[in-house]
């Protein structure tokens, strides 16, 4: 919730999610249901490039294509509405401002370890503005909330793994090893 509100999104808007990891997949579930009128999603991994599929959402596994050529083939060389960088990469922060039309936003959605570039030139001449997101609000929570009534069983998809809290040790070697399929690992700490 937090990301469509800073980012200003409004139902139609068209956007680019940089990511397909839990977040970057909420989000686009929220889109979904927000009403926006494209959701193109690019990630390394096609496990979970998969998984947005699933969801309806256009797909590019930026192995194969970069997603600046899709989303200039695909949008006549105008960008999106918004680009929504959540996978906390600096190529990806690097492209942010070459998917974003002008007068555009780019949302700070990931996590970034470290300083990265961004191509200043581009948010200038394009009117570009960015966006970060750091926490919500306690209305976003609410809305939050009342949405995940809605789309449940959407959000059900996105959970890969429940493990006990007894066993909640093993989470992070599990996220940690490709032959594991993770998408979401959920820790339970009221199992009996």
């Amino acid at each position: 919730m937090r990301a469509l509100h800073q980012a200003g999104f409004k139902a139609l808007d068209s956007t680019v999610i940089c990511g397909a990891g839990p977040i970057g997949t909420l989000t686009g579930i929220l889109l979904k249901h927000c009403g926006a009128s494209r959701i193109i999603v690019s990630d390394i991994d096609e496990a979970r490039l998969a998984l947005c599929r699933e969801f309806g959402f256009e797909t590019v596994n930026i192995r194969e294509k970069s997603v600046i050529e899709y989303v200039n083939e695909t949008t006549g060389g105008d960008g999106v509405d918004i680009v929504f960088e959540c996978s906390g990469a600096e190529s990806s922060a690097l492209d942010a401002t070459k998917l974003c039309k002008i007068g555009g936003t780019i949302c700070m959605t990931g996590v970034h370890k470290v300083p990265h570039a961004m191509n200043l030139q581009d948010i200038n001449f394009k009117e570009q503005k960015v966006v970060g997101t750091r926490v919500y609000t306690m209305v976003e929570f609410g809305q939050a909330v009342e949405y995940a009534k809605v789309i449940n069983a959407d959000l059900e998809k996105i959970v890969s793994h429940v493990v006990p809290i007894e066993e909640s040790d093993k989470v992070f070697a599990m996220i940690a090893d490709p032959k594991i399929n993770t998408a979401k690992v959920l820790v339970d700490c009221q199992a009996k």
